[in-house]
């Protein structure tokens, strides 16, 4: 008796077995582009969270990003609500699913997140400081030193990500395209990413998510990554040397963005495989501190900073 009230107490209603069957659902769904397949288990408001042409695109993108799903278990089962942990071992990365099950076993909802997170209180350094790669005055539209602000303290290959767009002497946002981008630093030209369409107004691209892109190799960990570029404004090639202040592109409207602006990261891996954020400093900038301009030296700066190059 004791047994059988202990089984019905802590165990879970839905089994292990019926669980590996729907990640293998789901597995042969991604790797083949088969939403139908994919949602085999789900319920109707499960398969409500997204239509299927939109899930196929989005498995072409994760199947650029992260490559096919290879494995997957269990990491942690939460009983009493029917919720499985599970780590997926994609070709290029890692995520944690979470399922949240009926009790016939249907997915009633389900969730990716990143399976690893940056440690903010020591992170890895870039061994190398960054000018500032742009002409004019800039503000950070995204990112930053401050953690409440930052819409990237959850990911694991962005977390020291910044997002700027171009402002006026009033601190305004204006038109953020068609500016030219300096290397920040001496380094290789490891990859471009060229010929993406840029946007439509209000329709960021989500699966294409870093647009038109350079990664400069700074070391063999370090690669820095600028982001939304112009297609076709390439003023360098992969595998050409660049010096600090050199052009390397324009600024454009590509990628998951809805409106112009430039992204800019290091992480310890070339785009679009898994790779740890590496937190940066510039060298030397200038903010605004709302009446006169403050010279900043070695520094990270914070969401709705407005930043130029220190003057010579």
């Amino acid at each position: 008796m004791f047994f059988i009230l202990f089984y019905l107490l802590f165990m879970p209603q839905v089994s292990t077995e019926k669980v590996e069957e729907i990640l293998k659902n789901m597995q042969e769904g991604h790797n083949k582009l088969n939403p139908k397949i994919y949602t085999t288990n789900f319920t109707e408001k499960a398969k409500g969270k997204i239509d299927e042409k939109t899930m196929e695109f989005g498995f072409k993108n994760q199947l650029l990003v992260s490559g096919e799903w290879i494995s997957h278990k269990i990491l942690k089962i939460v009983e009493e609500k029917n919720i499985f942990e599970v780590e997926i071992k994609f070709k290029y990365m890692k995520s944690l699913l979470r399922l949240v099950l009926t009790k016939d076993g249907k997915v009633d909802d389900y969730e990716f997140f990143p399976l690893k997170k940056i440690d903010f209180d020591d992170p890895k350094i870039a061994s190398t400081k960054l000018s500032f790669p742009f002409k004019g005055e800039w503000i950070v539209k995204e990112g930053g030193a401050n953690l409440e602000k930052n819409i990237f303290k959850d990911t694991f290959d962005m977390a020291f990500a910044l997002y700027f767009q171009k402002v006026n002497e009033k601190g305004e946002v204006i038109d953020s395209k068609n500016q030219e981008i300096l290397s920040p630093i001496d380094a290789n030209v490891w990859q471009i990413i060229d010929n993406i369409n840029e946007n439509e107004a209000g329709k960021p691209n989500k699966f294409r998510p870093n647009g038109n892109a350079i990664v400069l190799k700074i070391s063999g960990e370090e690669f820095l990554a600028i982001s939304f570029l112009k297609p076709g404004s390439f003023k360098v090639k992969a595998g050409q040397k660049v010096k600090k202040g050199d052009l390397l592109a324009l600024s454009g409207f590509s990628g998951n963005i809805s409106e112009p602006m430039v992204g800019l990261w290091i992480q310890s891996n070339v785009l679009e495989q898994e790779g740890e954020a590496i937190k940066f400093f510039f060298s030397c900038v200038e903010k605004f501190d709302g009446k006169s301009w403050q010279k900043k030296e070695n520094y990270f700066p914070e969401k709705g900073d407005i930043l130029r190059a220190c003057k010579n």
